[in-house]
């Protein structure tokens, strides 16, 4: 595969229309070095060692956080947020809006450094690949846009998608940084691979697509999850097979969250209209779910802390942010502060205390310490 992505690029930011292919239920044999193995029986090994033993302290202390810096700038609502590191190490956020702006700022000076423009519709969500030094945006106008962050430029359009993009994320695994995975009200997954323009679809959901995560095996880190009507998919992206349904859901899967919270244990969080379910990959099990008291969740983030619980903070209609422990289901914090709701949450790695941004529909960037 070529590592010069720039030559790959039409550098005018035209509309680029991929070759695709559409996976049914597909079983392959692929080359692994001079062996070839089985993805599939691979993925399914790792379910077979996920164990349901799930013995957790509740050692999170319970403390309120409190707003100590609000950005402005958006004259739209925000509709999601991620963190990245910049070439001097230091934190740029990054939101998209409603209006179909993109915005970058400074993590420590709260300074917007630029915007970007492109998008026909509203920005739906974002991505990075940080070793190209790429943003990836997903709108609603159907079409992702990949950006230099440091320069602002646009380097390519993807189309393919009949409907609105819902979802977009970056497939992180060894020798891999030009694959992402974009879901859509379509009905379809996609897999993408932006240096070659191949896009392979994913087809087996009988209602739009809303919900992406990747499920990053021991040894294998080429499954992801999707979420729609009532049901949770896992598929792997490079055979297209669809491995496991999960059906055990009242609503739509707003979010989803993988969790290692050992090497051999391995879990799904999803987030449904006003419940969080924990999921066990070895059998698709539902293994604790409780009700947040919303009507709906727009997006659950799981919280970096030095301990072995398992805190998520969730954001739903109440324009509040949530604090849980997941095995207790323990309502640790409610943080209240935006004028409406929150629809981005992020975290830097290593902070001295918990700092958590947010991003709202009240236009602003909220940190919380």
């Amino acid at each position: 595969m070529s590592q010069n992505l720039s030559s790959n690029f039409n550098l005018n930011g035209n509309v680029v229309s991929p070759k695709t292919t559409v996976f049914s239920n597909i079983n392959k044999n692929l080359p692994m070095s001079k062996e070839k193995y089985n993805l599939k029986s691979l993925v399914q090994n790792r379910l077979s060692k996920s164990s349901t033993n799930f013995n957790l302290s509740n050692r999170f202390e319970n403390k309120s956080l409190n707003c100590f810096q609000v950005l402005k700038g958006h004259e739209s609502a925000i509709n999601c947020l991620i963190l990245l590191k910049g070439r001097d190490q230091d934190y740029l956020i990054i939101t998209g809006s409603q209006d179909g702006d993109i915005k970058i700022w400074h993590y420590l000076t709260g300074e917007c450094l630029r915007t970007l423009m492109g998008h026909l519709d509203c920005v739906t969500s974002i991505t990075k690949i940080r070793r190209k030094e790429l943003i990836i945006s997903a709108s609603d106008d159907k079409l992702i846009k990949i950006w230099e962050y440091n320069s602002g430029r646009c380097l390519k359009s993807l189309q393919g998608h009949s409907h609105w993009i819902k979802k977009i994320i970056f497939m992180k695994w060894d020798r891999n940084d030009s694959t992402i995975v974009t879901a859509s009200s379509d009905k379809t997954v996609r897999v993408w691979n932006i240096e070659t323009d191949i896009c392979n679809i994913l087809k087996g959901h009988k209602h739009e697509v809303i919900s992406l995560s990747q499920i990053r095996w021991l040894k294998d880190q080429t499954t992801i999850a999707s979420g729609s009507w009532k049901e949770i998919k896992l598929w792997n992206v490079i055979t297209g097979d669809n491995i496991s349904t999960f059906s055990n859901n009242k609503n739509w899967i707003r979010s989803l969250i993988y969790i290692k919270y050992t090497p051999e244990n391995d879990y799904l969080l999803s987030a449904s209209n006003n419940e969080i379910k924990l999921w066990n990959l070895k059998n698709g099990k539902c293994i604790n779910s409780f009700d947040t008291e919303d009507t709906f969740i727009n997006c659950i983030y799981e919280l970096k802390i030095k301990q072995k619980d398992i805190i998520v903070a969730s954001a739903g209609s109440d324009k509040s942010l949530k604090l849980w422990n997941v095995e207790t289901s323990k309502l640790i914090s409610r943080i209240v502060g935006h004028g409406d709701i929150i629809k981005g949450i992020a975290q830097p790695d290593k902070e001295d205390g918990v700092v958590i941004l947010t991003g709202s529909a009240d236009k602003t960037i909220r940190y919380w310490k």
